[in-house]
C-alpha cells in the first residue's frame, strides 16, 4: 500500500509537500530521509521542477577537460606546446618529459602532435645491438 501512496499525486502536490516538509534541503538530503517520495518524483521526471537546480553561471561556463575539471592545456595551440617544450624540456627525451609532466605529455598525445612537439625518438636497443654486433664481426680475423 505504501508504494501506491503517491499514485494520484500531481506535480503541485509534490511541490507543496516538499515546500512544507523539506524546505531548504537538497535532493540528496531528501533522498536519504524519504526515499519513497524521492523515487516517486524521479520516476515521474519532476525532480528538476520540485527541486530547482542551484543558481550557477551558465552564461560563461568554464572550459572543462575530459574528466570535467578545467585542464591546464585545454586552450593550447600547436605553437604553444612547441614553445613550452623548447623552454622547459630542451635536451630531454620523451620518457623524461613523460615522468616530469604527465599532464603535458598526455595533452600532446591526445591531440596526436607527439612527432611535431617532442624531440625525435632516440634509437632503440635493437639498433644499438645490431651496430655492436657488426663491429664485433668486423673485428674477427678471417
Amino acid at each position: 500500500m505504501a508504494q501506491n501512496r503517491y499514485r494520484n499525486w500531481k506535480e503541485e502536490d509534490f511541490q507543496d509537500y516538499c515546500e512544507k516538509h523539506h524546505k531548504g534541503r537538497s535532493r540528496g538530503q531528501v533522498k536519504k530521509e524519504e526515499q519513497k517520495i524521492y523515487l516517486a518524483m524521479w520516476r515521474r521526471n519532476i525532480l528538476g521542477k520540485v527541486f530547482p537546480p542551484k543558481n550557477c553561471d551558465n552564461q560563461n561556463p568554464k572550459p572543462k577537460g575530459k574528466l570535467g575539471r578545467p585542464g591546464p592545456y585545454l586552450n593550447f595551440s600547436l605553437e604553444d606546446f612547441q614553445n613550452l617544450c623548447n623552454q622547459k624540456y630542451l635536451g630531454k627525451g620523451r620518457t623524461e618529459i613523460f615522468h616530469e609532466n604527465r599532464k603535458f605529455y598526455d595533452a600532446v598525445l591526445r591531440r596526436k602532435w607527439s612527432d611535431k612537439v617532442f624531440p625525435p625518438k632516440r634509437s632503440t636497443g635493437q639498433k644499438i645491438i645490431k651496430k655492436s654486433l657488426v663491429s664485433i664481426i668486423q673485428e674477427i680475423p678471417l
